[in-house]
């Protein structure tokens, strides 16, 4: 039997900062034995169709970092379309390839998820 293949979207840049991955506000807060992430997400591809999300996090606030390299985390877990509402954005061109802006509310991502 074949296994289903997973089909994983990077989710890196946010509103009002792009990719300047220094600055980004989507915070992932350690509750026990796992993480509560909320903030947004945005011009990101083949998130309709996604089951897995690698998701850039703080994990420490910007303002309590004496870097702002610093503080960051990676994680790869399910995108939980229960707590990542996923809406297109119109554009003019590029039909081909879809981007999407992701509203991140209570994601819980297990502690082991973390990379």
């Amino acid at each position: 039997m074949l296994k289903a293949k997973k089909k994983p979207v990077l989710a890196s840049p946010t509103p009002n900062t792009g990719l300047n991955t220094t600055q980004l506000k989507t915070l992932a807060v350690k509750q026990g034995d796992r993480y509560i992430v909320k903030g947004q997400k945005v011009w990101i591809s083949t998130a309709q169709v996604a089951d897995k999300i690698l998701l850039l996090a703080r994990t420490t606030p910007l303002e309590e970092v004496k870097k702002p390299t610093l503080g960051l985390s990676l994680f790869y877990t399910d995108l939980d379309r229960n707590k990542i509402d996923v809406q297109e954005i119109e554009k003019m061109g590029r039909k081909a390839v879809d981007s999407n802006e992701l509203f991140i509310d209570g994601l819980e991502i297990p502690i082991e998820d973390r990379m």
